[in-house]
């Protein structure tokens, strides 16, 4: 007999932000710890993945991207400067748990 459990992506939740001035690294990966502390999940001190762009074979534009693993879920942090917009710096972020 199969116990009742909750059905996959009933409690997820997604919120995006753009900010303009993106932190070094090392600030974005305790800001991270802090918003998952804030959402009252845990890290399970899991430590965060950083990835910096461009790829050592030059592939992807210039920037950062960190993601917190969570006990169930992550947090990502995506970090990019957009030469077009006159090299304004962007972050974007996505939560989900």
């Amino acid at each position: 007999m199969l116990e009742k459990r909750e059905v996959l992506g009933e409690r997820l939740y997604v919120s995006v932000y753009v900010v303009r001035s993106v932190p070094p690294p090392e600030e974005m990966e305790i800001l991270l710890k802090k918003a998952v502390a804030f959402i009252g999940m845990d890290t399970a001190s899991l430590p965060p993945k950083t990835w910096v762009y461009p790829l050592s074979d030059g592939r992807g534009g210039v920037g950062e991207t960190i993601c917190q693993p969570l006990v169930e879920s992550f947090v990502l942090s995506d970090s990019w400067r957009d030469e077009v917009a006159g090299g304004c710096e962007f972050q974007g972020w996505l939560a989900a748990g």
